[in-house]
């Protein structure tokens, strides 16, 4: 029992109450080393022939929360997950001040699209990571070791963090569901409300403790004083105003860590552990159409037919998407409540340069061709989409994207769009836009 676990015993407080049945006492007892496979356990990485990134991490049948939807008997790690436990763990032991803030080494595979290099925009051509073709049909074995439905894996991300900590005998809290949270330690599973102000077991937190918070819907920011307490929180989050704004508000540092979205291989191994089986050639034409939308995909792509009627809705309702929708869609993320089926699939976020920063940008040529030939004809709306993608640096190839496409219709040989930088000037920032024929 480490120190700070003496220091903490849930069992003091009227609050909580202890749990010796069920999905989380059974995963409790099986990964913090109580259960008779504790060997088997323990050896939580299988490493898959065609990839080594490419592992599970071995649970006992589980289901409900955090973001499961059906019967769990393990994770699919992707190389993501390993790279931000690792991250955290150096912050968290205090062997690092920071998330590393460096240049990305593992560009994805949907970098290219929101970069002006790498790529023709007018090509559908994707590649993994490696360059190699996508997995085949020998990963169909492993059915039984994978969650139902995966979308990108914020969740299943606390989830795994969550495995890995009670392997290491680390006490942790979860807050993932509204009125109540749930406290992993050495004696058990516990679960309570959280902590009000007049609840005085809060000031036993220490920035020792780890809170793993997994918003939704029905919970948005989290519940009670947990943001008044020293306690670590780690927030597994989409882009959306309503999840972030809690923490901007903070006094104290945060630290952001943008996650990359999964890759052709990656989404197509985890499209073969599904219940559904999706078509793989329906698989490849959604990733290239509509993005890494893993939820939508499994969904969509198990006969031709529901593909179809995918694209047909999609197609409907951008034709009744307002510019004003795009912009908040674009912005805050805060669109997202408009409608899934298209806000998910019209801008995608993903990893900076580096990790501390984001890049957005048209999911694909296909989502961006249907927005702007939806905006064709006024001159307005594109000038207006073509400065709100210029001024952030984020989005800069989207402003070309479209700059350079409506320039082929003016110029026989169509124009590109440079950003210079100016010497000899005192003015502005240094830089210019030229128009390049």
């Amino acid at each position: 029992m480490t120190t700070q676990e003496n220091l903490f015993k849930p069992s003091l407080h009227s609050q909580f109450t202890k749990e010796t049945s069920g999905q989380y006492y059974d995963f409790w007892f099986h990964t913090w080393g109580h259960g008779q496979d504790k060997q088997k356990v323990d050896q939580v990485f299988i490493g898959l022939p065609a990839d080594e990134n490419c592992k599970c991490l071995k649970l006992l049948p589980s289901s409900g929360e955090p973001a499961i939807t059906s019967t769990l008997q393990g994770i699919l790690v992707f190389s993501e997950y390993e790279r931000f436990l690792k991250d955290l763990e150096d912050m968290l032991n205090g062997t690092a001040d920071h998330f590393p803030t460096g240049v990305r080494s593992d560009p994805s595979s949907w970098d290219s699209w929101n970069e002006m290099e790498r790529m023709e925009w007018r090509d559908y051509t994707f590649w993994d990571e490696d360059g190699s073709e996508i997995v085949d049909e020998e990963y169909a074995r492993l059915r039984a070791l994978a969650p139902d439905e995966p979308e990108v894996g914020k969740s299943l991300l606390l989830y795994f963090i969550l495995a890995k900590r009670l392997l290491q005998s680390k006490a942790t809290f979860l807050h993932s569901a509204p009125g109540s949270g749930l406290y992993f330690c050495s004696d058990g599973v516990y679960r309570f409300k959280p902590p009000m102000q007049t609840d005085r077991w809060q000031y036993e937190l220490t920035k020792k403790d780890v809170m793993l918070f997994d918003p939704g819907r029905e919970l948005p920011t989290p519940e009670g004083h947990w943001v008044y307490t020293p306690i670590r929180i780690i927030q597994s989050a989409s882009p959306r105003e309503n999840q972030l704004d809690w923490a901007r508000k903070l006094a104290r540092p945060k630290l952001r860590w943008f996650m990359r979205p999964m890759s052709l291989k990656e989404f197509l191994l985890a499209a073969t552990l599904q219940e559904s089986h999706p078509n793989p050639g329906l698989l490849r034409a959604f990733y290239r159409d509509f993005g890494p939308n893993a939820r939508a995909a499994y969904v969509a792509c198990v006969h031709p037919l529901d593909y179809w009627l995918y694209i047909r809705e999609v197609e409907g309702k951008i034709t009744i998407f307002s510019s004003d929708q795009l912009r908040s869609t674009f912005y805050s993320g805060a669109g997202l409540g408009y409608d899934n089926t298209v806000t998910c699939s019209v801008f995608l976020v993903t990893a900076g340069s580096r990790r501390s920063q984001c890049r957005t940008g048209f999911v694909s040529r296909y989502m961006y061709e249907l927005v702007s030939t939806q905006y064709s004809s006024d001159r307005g709306r594109i000038i207006d989409m073509f400065f709100m993608f210029h001024q952030d640096a984020t989005t800069h190839a989207s402003a070309g994207y479209l700059f350079e496409d409506f320039m082929h219709q003016i110029l026989e040989k169509g124009a590109c769009l440079e950003m210079r930088i100016m010497s000899g000037t005192e003015t502005g920032k240094g830089k210019n836009v030229i128009f390049r024929p």
